[in-house]
């Protein structure tokens, strides 16, 4: 596989990493950041998780590959946890609205590889402080939900391919908005694979195929969703996603920071056909923390 010059790597790099810490303060501080509608809550915390577990099976790839805006069936390995914050510029991807945010603590538990593997999700709807509240508006805690998957992986011997089959339930325990919200029950397929390249390379890619029961239609009718993602280089991957009833395309950025904690950041444009909205742009950010216990 090509390398390209250290000088190359560590400048984009740096740039991504500077960018991150610009991100975490507009996603923490923003005004308003108040609760999402629920229709459009969980989207966001699909591609917080997603962005948080599906690059796990990864971890010893260069480049590597992620999808954008759809959970998978990768999940979180044992002693992983992840944080992360997302950031839209329309809260009701139909009626637009102002800018609004939402939260997620992720954790893995047990082993995909030879057994089963638990992802466990706890979503924070509105990243609005206590001391900042608006009127009515709900605070940080005061709304949120819990998601979980379960998980299997197939290690496919020297080809390096990984596959990964879940089943799982989004919003399956909630408070404040997202009790309006109708449980997602779901299954998703994952693979990666390499595509030939330029000069008789390759890059990586992962391939993801699943349906669930609130999927279409601002997360309330049955559905189906599919992405593919490729790894262009060490820091850095494109992906286009169908999630429902709306295309999603983007671009994932990892910098390294060290092998205990993984640095993701995902900019995306939801709706780009604009079939059922005016098109949004989501930002997100997610710190991983590896081998933890």
């Amino acid at each position: 596989m090509l390398q390209k010059a250290s000088r190359l790597h560590r400048t984009p790099a740096r740039l991504i990493s500077r960018l991150s810490s610009i991100c975490a303060a507009v996603l923490v501080f923003a005004s308003p950041l108040h609760a999402q509608d629920a229709e459009s809550y969980l989207r966001n915390l699909q591609q917080l998780a997603a962005q948080q577990s599906e690059l796990s099976a990864q971890r010893a790839t260069t480049p590597r590959a992620a999808t954008i805006g759809i959970t998978g069936g990768f999940g979180l390995p044992h002693g992983t946890i992840g944080f992360g914050a997302a950031l839209t510029n329309q809260r009701d991807r139909r009626a637009g609205g102002n800018a609004d945010g939402s939260a997620a603590i992720s954790a893995g538990f047990g082993n995909a590889r030879d057994f089963v593997g638990v992802e466990l999700t706890l979503g924070l709807v509105s990243t609005e402080l206590p001391w900042r509240r608006v009127q009515n508006y709900a605070v940080l805690g005061e709304d949120g939900n819990l998601s979980v998957k379960l998980f299997r992986e197939f290690h496919h011997g020297e080809s390096g391919r990984v596959s990964a089959l879940a089943i799982g339930a989004s919003n399956v325990v909630s408070w404040g908005d997202p009790s309006q919200i109708a449980t997602n029950y779901f299954v998703a397929g994952s693979t990666t694979f390499s595509v030939p390249w330029f000069n008789g390379d390759t890059r990586p890619s992962v391939a993801t195929l699943g349906a669930g029961t609130a999927v279409k239609n601002q997360e309330r009718d049955p559905g189906i969703f599919a992405g593919v993602g490729l790894g262009l280089n060490s820091w850095a991957s494109v992906g286009l996603s169908w999630a429902g009833d709306e295309a999603i395309a983007g671009m994932t950025f990892f910098p390294k920071i060290s092998n205990k904690l993984d640095l993701q950041i995902g900019v995306s444009y939801a709706d780009i056909t604009r079939r059922v909205s005016s098109g949004r742009v989501n930002l997100s950010v997610s710190v991983v923390f590896n081998d933890l216990y």
